[in-house]
């Protein structure tokens, strides 16, 4: 994916883990990719009017 700000071209992996043998823990261990972890979420507001256009 080419992202218009950078001057490198750059993959982008987005995923859920479910099993160990999948592509995305074997990226997240290779030196050349970068990985960053984002906790769950673990409960949705109330009030979710703003999200609705």
């Amino acid at each position: 994916m080419k992202l218009p700000s950078l001057k490198k071209e750059y993959t982008l992996v987005v995923g859920t883990v479910l099993h160990n043998d999948e592509l995305l823990p074997y990226l997240s261990t290779r030196k050349d990719f970068v990985s960053f972890d984002f906790p769950p979420v673990r409960k949705f507001p109330d009030d979710t009017d703003m999200l609705n256009p």
